[in-house]
């Protein structure tokens, strides 16, 4: 067992401790959110609304798509975590490679369906015709890289609940600057670039959006195959790959696995087919105001990437000091977590208040899009703190296999709260995209208090128990 394993489970380090977890996690979602907002920020600089609307329609559906197989990493990461602070790491090694036959099913699946109905499921979610082509040629370009994404998600999970958050984070930096790369290149046609007083022609293949799925795709596949040899190197982990490896069902296990996914595949699920009204209603407000929401909520998300780590190192270390049989350890771990995530989103909260306009920027040219998301950021901007409170409560109950009230919670808030909300504002009131996102604000504050509340019940300590 490592170092950091055995400080985990006896409960050393406290705020180090949850750092040392953390920080490695808070650059991977860096670098994961930097391949959508590379597409979105650079697809921008076609200088059409369109080309931007073409991207941001999919969205939700995309999110849909990786939070169904988030949900399959999410069980694998748990029952490692678990086994390793049991001193199991046979039973470890087993969770990683059954989650790895459930996210190929996954991947094989959602390829097919994207493939088959790249152009039906834009035109459904309210895509306008000025736009409906490039928006299927993205769908079905971006598809053919999910079966490697989706192998790699789970492989990075399982080596995040044995502790190493490191790995994942270097193969994430590689991923990142491959769907880049691939953007510069495949998006705009051969041009004339100046650096520094020099002009040169630079080659590009000119195939716009559909060169931004392109990129996205090739991105996957390196991720994919990185993280494929990655754990074939790693010999002395209870998450590793070798060629006597056996892939063949385990149904207990699988059993185990559906137990904590099923429910978070559900939350992603209620929230993602939410999001996929929430855009549709906000679709019918026109163009700007589609592509200022979308813009709005990638530039939005800056604020959830150190949040985010301290989610993840949250279920590591309850899954870890669960395993082991200390609740008191897991309550103190996720006290901590939370605690910093609170603090690092209030910084950013007063960011999006200070500076919106800058932030808009980084994604478009377009005087009126950003016009009006610099006053949608300065609306969200409250709402960072109760945010923060949800994210990483989320990975600490998941983190204890108490993943049945972040979906039930989600249930209230997405459709109860933020689709109810916004279907009164536009077509009852008629209120502008601004109005929508004050129930977007009440939807994330309440949803934070209900997270509070159960976490300080502790009866997430015997979830898998029941």
């Amino acid at each position: 067992m490592s170092s950091l394993n055995d400080d985990i489970i006896n409960g050393r380090g406290g705020v180090k401790t949850v750092l040392r977890l953390a920080w490695p996690s808070i650059f991977d979602h860096i670098m994961i959110t930097l391949v959508q907002y590379a597409d979105t920020a650079m697809v921008g600089f076609l200088d059409k609304k369109e080309a931007m609307a073409s991207v941001a329609i999919n969205m939700p559906l995309i999110w849909l798509i990786n939070g169904i197989i988030f949900s399959t990493s999410i069980a694998g990461t748990v029952l490692v975590a678990r086994n390793i602070g049991a001193k199991k790491p046979a039973e470890a090694n087993l969770a990683f490679r059954q989650a790895a036959i459930l996210a190929l099913g996954l991947g094989c699946l959602f390829l097919v369906v994207l493939q088959c109905f790249g152009r039906m499921i834009p035109q459904a979610l309210g895509a306008e015709p000025s736009y409906l082509d490039h928006s299927a040629s993205y769908l079905r370009v971006f598809s053919w890289g999910l079966i490697p994404h989706s192998l790699s998600v789970v492989f990075n999970g399982a080596l995040r609940g044995s502790g190493d958050t490191r790995t994942p984070m270097l193969c994430n930096i590689v991923t990142n600057i491959t769907n880049i790369t691939g953007n510069y290149f495949l998006i705009f046609s051969t041009r004339i670039v100046t650096f520094f007083g020099l002009e040169f022609t630079m080659p590009g293949a000119g195939w716009g959006v559909a060169g931004a799925a392109a990129a996205t795709a090739l991105s996957y596949l390196v991720s994919g195959c990185l993280a494929t040899v990655v754990l074939f190197k790693k010999k002395d982990s209870p998450v590793r790959l070798t060629l006597q490896s056996s892939f063949k069902p385990v149904f207990t296990m699988i059993r185990q696995l559906f137990q904590v996914g099923i429910p978070t595949a559900l939350e992603r699920m209620t929230l993602s087919s939410g999001q996929l009204v929430f855009y549709s209603l906000i679709s019918t407000l026109g163009t700007t105001s589609l592509a200022a929401h979308h813009i709005a909520i990638n530039a939005e998300s800056f604020c959830y990437l150190p949040t985010w780590g301290f989610s993840v190192a949250a279920t590591t270390l309850v899954g870890q000091c669960l395993g082991a049989q200390r609740a008191d350890y897991a309550r103190r771990y996720g006290n901590i977590a939370c605690l910093l995530g609170v603090i690092s989103m209030t910084i950013c909260g007063l960011i999006l208040l200070l500076f919106p306009e800058p932030l808009m920027k980084i994604f478009t040219r377009d005087q009126e899009v950003i016009t009006t998301g610099v006053s949608l950021l300065r609306i969200v901007a409250i709402a960072q703190p109760p945010s923060a409170l949800f994210i990483v409560l989320t990975g600490a109950l998941r983190g204890a296999g108490d993943t049945k009230w972040p979906f039930y919670i989600s249930l209230f808030g997405m459709w109860g709260i933020r689709v109810t909300f916004a279907w009164f504002a536009i077509k009852v009131f008629g209120w502008s995209i601004r109005g929508v996102w004050l129930g977007m604000i009440i939807d994330l504050s309440i949803r934070g208090a209900i997270f509070l509340v159960r976490w300080r019940t502790g009866r997430w300590a015997y979830a898998l128990e029941k």
